[in-house]
């Protein structure tokens, strides 16, 4: 699981041995607070590609999880990659959290979504996802391009599957 990651850093005109020493940075600050350490690696590899220093990666990604929690949801330590990604979309933290809820608000109210996007916190990752898609990143280059593209596919696969078999 970690070649998708690589392969985008790898494309990358940053200086590899910083990458990797940025994700590595990133993944000793989160590992305490997330359980999940193969998601706190990818966690890492993904701040890697921001422009920001290891250290405010990951206190915007610990102040963004904190406001979603005293909204009463939380990220689900399986999913800190999907989260992750919102680092690179230029908006409120407040803002992104409103929309991401009321997403999952309007899926949670939708009868036949089936289990994928059923599960309170596949369906909480899955608004988080949409409403990237909709803001898009601030970061105009291959890579963003190429993981926006992977997750539409993911979403597109997962609403298909659902209308085919809840149809």
């Amino acid at each position: 699981d970690d070649i998708p990651f690589n392969v985008l850093l790898a494309m990358t005109d940053g200086d590899m041995d910083e990458l990797v020493d940025k994700s590595e940075a990133c993944y000793q600050l989160m590992k305490k607070r997330f359980s999940n350490k193969d998601e706190v690696q990818s966690l890492g590899q993904i701040f890697a590609l921001l422009d920001d220093s290891a250290e405010e990666s990951c206190k915007r990604f610990v102040e963004f999880a904190d406001k979603l929690k005293q909204k009463k949801r939380k990220i689900d330590s399986q999913f800190l990659s999907v989260f992750g990604t919102l680092l690179f979309i230029n908006k409120d933290t407040d803002k992104l959290i409103d929309d991401i809820l009321e997403v999952d608000q309007y899926l949670g109210s939708k009868k036949g979504n089936g289990y994928w996007i059923g599960n309170k916190v596949v369906r909480l990752a899955f608004a988080a996802s949409l409403v990237e898609i909709h803001y898009g990143c601030n970061k105009s280059t291959k890579i963003t391009s190429i993981f926006v593209a992977a997750i539409r596919q993911q979403i597109a696969t997962m609403l298909a599957t659902d209308m085919i078999l809840f149809s």
